[in-house]
């Protein structure tokens, strides 16, 4: 790696005289494995820039086509309780799975989430309909010649994520940077560990971070926080989060990953695990894991694995093993999740070295990585995560 040298000491400092270099590109190429999350958003061109630090967007999901029901009924009872009658319309034939009967609701309370319902709808069969049985909303017909329909919406969740500024500083006594003593790394050495370092700050807060404001930090300035994935399936896609104890059947990875592929982009569907991971799921997959061509992965470890009959992408990171995460697997949507950048007034605060930053009066040479960016995130159902699996 190439020096990149600046002028600075202890007379006024012009701008040409501090160097700023654009070296995201950089940062997103070397050392893939100190952040894969990262790479692939850089690589994939999963980008956008934000002028702000921080953004608001509107989260709604589909309708959903299936009620769970609240307590029990025997095969004559007609008062329905559901987990939410807010989107059920009258006029809908309900149909069991289970028993096969089907029934047609003929009036909807949503204060109390009670359907009145007509039995044995379509020449079926009355059956009892066990509490927290999971029923189908079949068809949806409307009365002949009367007015339309009450409108059902589904109201937009605002959410809101926040840019967060990354600093890898370095810094070399002029002596040090002169003297060539063999048991301490050179100027770039250091450069080239400050690289794998601010990455993995990256790739930290956008597994792991809380998005968050703090008003007031100890100087009395704003700390902005970025929402990494791991609670955003927990705020937004809490179903999608599975507690496995013992081992990770094919049963249990099959039951967590039904429930995400349909939503979002399935052909985006990428599983994030540690080695120990990523092995457990060579395991149970119902092919043999593939591996892609190098030029594809980017320098990530990155293979291919069928479940449910559903191709998922598999990226191994090292980190999981790090911060003690060899029992979860993530699986995040690739179409849903964005690295946002800092720019307006004519700059771009991707990653950039900053040079020369140390104090005039400095017998030493001080840079900084600097990077305002954050992780934007959308539909929570279209992600998950299954945790907790002995390995």
């Amino acid at each position: 790696m190439a020096i990149i040298r600046g002028i600075r000491d202890t007379k006024n400092v012009v701008t040409a005289d501090t160097k700023l270099r654009n070296v995201d590109k950089l940062v997103t190429l070397l050392q893939p494995e100190r952040g894969p999350f990262v790479t692939l958003l850089d690589e994939l061109s999963q980008t956008r820039s934000c002028n702000t630090m921080k953004w608001e967007h509107g989260e709604r999901d589909y309708l959903a086509k299936t009620v769970q029901v609240n307590g029990a009924l025997n095969t004559t009872a007609t008062a329905l309780v559901v987990d939410d009658a807010s989107y059920v319309k009258v006029n809908t034939q309900i149909y069991n799975k289970t028993s096969g009967e089907a029934v047609r609701v003929t009036a909807v309370n949503t204060a109390t989430n009670t359907l009145t319902i007509v039995r044995e709808a379509g020449s079926t069969t009355a059956a009892a309909i066990a509490d927290n049985e999971v029923l189908i909303l079949a068809s949806e017909a409307n009365e002949e010649s009367v007015a339309y329909s009450d409108a059902i919406t589904n109201e937009s969740s605002l959410l809101t994520g926040y840019l967060q500024e990354f600093e890898t500083a370095i810094q070399m006594s002029n002596i040090q940077m002169t003297w060539e003593e063999y048991t301490n790394p050179d100027w770039k050495e250091i450069m080239s560990q400050a690289i794998g370092e601010h990455k993995e700050k990256m790739e930290a807060a956008f597994w792991l971070g809380l998005g968050e404001l703090v008003a007031s930090g100890p100087n009395n300035h704003r700390v902005f926080y970025t929402t990494g994935v791991r609670s955003f399936i927990a705020a937004n896609g809490a179903a999608n989060i599975s507690t496995v104890t013992g081992s990770l059947t094919e049963a249990k990875l099959s039951a967590w990953a039904k429930g995400i592929y349909p939503y979002g982009t399935p052909s985006k569907k990428v599983f994030f695990a540690s080695p120990a991971g990523r092995l457990i799921l060579n395991r149970l997959g119902a092919n043999n894991i593939e591996t892609p061509r190098s030029e594809d992965t980017f320098g990530n470890a990155i293979s291919r694995v069928v479940v449910n009959g559903n191709l998922f992408k598999i990226v191994e990171s090292q980190l999981f093993t790090k911060w003690g995460l060899d029992d979860h697997i993530f699986c995040v949507d690739m179409g849903h999740v964005v690295k946002r950048f800092f720019a307006g007034n004519g700059q771009s605060w991707q990653t950039s070295w900053k040079t020369n930053v140390q104090a005039n009066d400095a017998k030493s040479r001080k840079d900084v990585l600097y990077t305002i960016c954050g992780l934007q995130i959308r539909n929570g159902l279209a992600h998950g995560l299954i945790k907790g699996f002995s390995t």
